[in-house]
Order: structure tokens, then sequence, then C-alpha cells
């Protein structure tokens, strides 16, 4: 190990997903987590443990999927800020979950995560109709046509 180094930076902080705009530019990171009963408070802890083991995230964009909630912060966001958009998501990941013909309360963590690249790589390529809620939280626009990658070191 060189000197100034300790284990911690050596270690990578593994994510999700991470979304690339179409020019490849690293726009979004995505964690996928199959809690039920969300809320912003258990979200704005979630990131902040996040960004406590790690350094900043990377890209304009960080988003939690939640089959309930998906929640988003801007880049810059104060490491204790509440999520900018909290968006109800079981309306827009209800066609996913009957097209996988499961429940919210019965797939379990990595169907969840299949799941959310699925549609997430739908969003990317505009395949769905996209609310205006969402809109507003700047995912579709970050990811039009670009392209999702998993399980990426940040």
């Amino acid at each position: 190990m060189r000197p100034g180094r300790d284990r911690a930076t050596l270690t990578p902080v593994l994510h999700d997903f991470v979304g690339y705009d179409g020019a490849g530019r690293l726009k979004v990171v995505v964690e996928a987590k199959r809690r039920s009963q969300t809320s912003g408070a258990w979200a704005a802890q979630f990131r902040r443990n996040l960004l406590a083991h790690g350094s900043a995230l990377p890209g304009d964009l960080f988003a939690i999927v939640a089959p309930d909630k998906i929640y988003t912060w801007r880049a810059g966001a104060p490491t204790d800020a509440r999520p900018d958009a909290e968006i109800d998501a079981r309306p827009i990941l209800a066609p996913y979950f009957e097209r996988a013909k499961t429940a919210p309360d019965h797939i379990d963590a990595t169907a969840f995560e299949l799941l959310v690249a699925w549609w997430l790589e739908d969003v990317a390529r505009q395949a769905e109709p996209i609310s205006d809620e969402l809109k507003r939280s700047g995912l579709p626009e970050a990811l039009a046509g670009g392209r999702i990658a998993r399980e990426v070191a940040a």
C-alpha cells in the first residue's frame, strides 16, 4: 500500500446502476432497494450513510428506487438534504410487476433490481409514457438516449 492511502480509498463503492447520456457522460447513480413503506427521512438517511462511506456521488443526479417511491437528489445537494423529488413509484412500476407476474411484496431483492434495470432502460429509450412528476425529477432527461450499466464502482 502506498503511503498516505488507507484501505478505504482502495475499496470502490459499488452502486446498483449508473446511467450514461447519449454522449457517454455519467449522469445518474441509482440504488434499487426492495423495501416497502419508505419515506423521505429513510431515503435521506440511506444517502447520508452512503456518502459517509465514500466520496461525493458522481453524475448530475442520485436516485433511490423502491417499490413504493422514487427519490432523487441533484448533484451538490448537502449530505443531510431531503430528496429533491419524492415520486409515487407504484403506478410507474406497476406494469413491470404485472409483466413479471409478481407483486411488490413478493419479489426478492435480485429480481427487483432486474425490474428496475428494465424500467431504467425503458426510460432511457423513452419507451414508456413519462409522468410530469418524473419529468420534473430530471431522471428521464438525464437518461434520454443513453445506456444503463449495472453494479459499477463509482
